[in-house]
């Protein structure tokens, strides 16, 4: 049968809604950690998906391998024999060798199978659009099968699920969509227990291509998948009104991107494995805005941090703090050119007044201890 047995794993993803307090004491401070863990959400839960989708295919490979090989060998010393006396025989093509499973298997009613969130989720669903069907017009439909722990009403060829099929769990999750070889393939939708639904593209049982997936809280990701990955580009939704919309590749945010908060705030730049990383500009509701470099979450390098009032700083950030030269350029005009630590003046410095008059002093811990010169001349404090 091969290595692919269409099981599902994401009932028990763990996936969280971030909530974050953005009024900054010290906004040269800028936790962008806080941000970013939004943006890491939909992949939390999709990993855990593909985690449980590999334990799920290693407990029923074994099950289907020795179904198949023996079904395969009856069937090769007595086929119609087989067709005449098992009940469960719905639909066979000599010619095509297309054919069903003649036992291990038993009809069933589908009704009393799946769970009643399943249904009342399929009811608030438009129908699924079966769109590929003329690609399997010779394979043959059964009824409702109970094959080991799973429920499959569809097409099959040469024993495998292969077409249009529909299949339920017994925790109550439920696929529909296309089959091919066993796996699904092609165009499907998948409902899990507890409400979660992707719906898109699939290769290989593995999700690949354009889908969506919706969790029972509201959030969603609407994008390219490969692999059972983002990859490509997509777009991410959250209950609360924040949205994502940039590059993804192997699961992770990394290329280009905005991320807009609830409250208005605005990052619009590069992203590297799910971090802050590279150019950006973040706009904080409220007036503030820092553009530059970021590493690792935190402003780190060159940078622009603009104050509401109109305040201005140029210069180097290490870490998320001032750190290195610096230029500060007050609203009335006062500048302050120095060098910087911890994200306070520390070092020599010089300092213009309103009066444009140039003093050079020397700063520690953010506190001036003296005067060097003033006005070209040394000044005594």
């Amino acid at each position: 049968m091969g290595n692919c047995c269409g099981g599902h794993n994401l009932a028990n993803a763990n996936f969280q809604i971030a909530t974050y307090d953005l009024s900054y004491q010290d906004p040269s401070k800028i936790d962008l950690g806080l941000l970013s863990r939004k943006a890491l959400q939909i992949q939390k839960f999709y990993r855990g998906y593909v985690i449980r989708k590999k334990m799920k295919k290693s407990q029923t490979k074994a099950l289907a391998q020795t179904s198949d090989e023996t079904f395969i060998y009856q069937y090769r010393s007595n086929q119609k024999e087989n067709v005449k006396n098992q009940q469960n025989v719905l639909k066979f093509n000599m010619d095509g060798q297309q054919h069903i499973p003649v036992f291990n298997v038993k009809e069933v009613n589908i009704s009393s199978k799946y769970s009643e969130k399943i249904k009342s989720v399929l009811d608030k669903l438009d129908p699924f659009i079966f769109d590929q069907d003329s690609l399997f017009m010779e394979c043959p439909f059964s009824k409702p099968l109970l094959i080991g722990d799973v429920i499959y009403e569809g097409q099959w060829n040469n024993c495998q699920k292969h077409g249009r099929g529909r299949q339920f769990w017994i925790d109550g999750s439920y696929y529909e969509g296309y089959w091919f070889n066993n796996c699904q393939h092609g165009k499907g939708r998948l409902l899990l227990a507890q409400g979660d639904i992707y719906e898109g593209e699939w290769k290989n049982d593995k999700v690949h291509g354009f889908g969506t997936y919706i969790h029972q809280n509201g959030a969603k990701y609407q994008g390219y998948w490969e692999n059972d990955k983002q990859h490509g580009k997509g777009k991410e939704f959250w209950p609360d009104g924040a949205t994502f919309e940039g590059d993804y590749k192997n699961g992770q945010k990394n290329g280009m991107g905005i991320l807009k908060e609830a409250d208005g705030s605005i990052y619009e730049g590069e992203f590297q494995d799910n971090r802050f990383e590279g150019h950006g500009d973040y706009k904080i509701v409220g007036g503030k805005r820092y553009v530059g470099q970021y590493k690792d979450n935190k402003m780190h390098g060159k940078g622009t941090f603009y104050w509401k009032d109109g305040k201005r700083y140029e210069g180097d950030y290490v870490n998320g703090v001032k750190q290195g030269y610096g230029v500060l350029y007050y609203p009335d005009g006062r500048i302050f050119k120095g060098y910087w630590q911890n994200g306070k003046q520390h070092g020599i410095g010089i300092y213009i007044g309103k009066s444009k008059i140039e003093k050079e002093g020397e700063w520690v811990d953010g506190k001036r201890v003296r005067w060097i010169r003033k006005g070209g001349e040394v000044a005594i404090i």
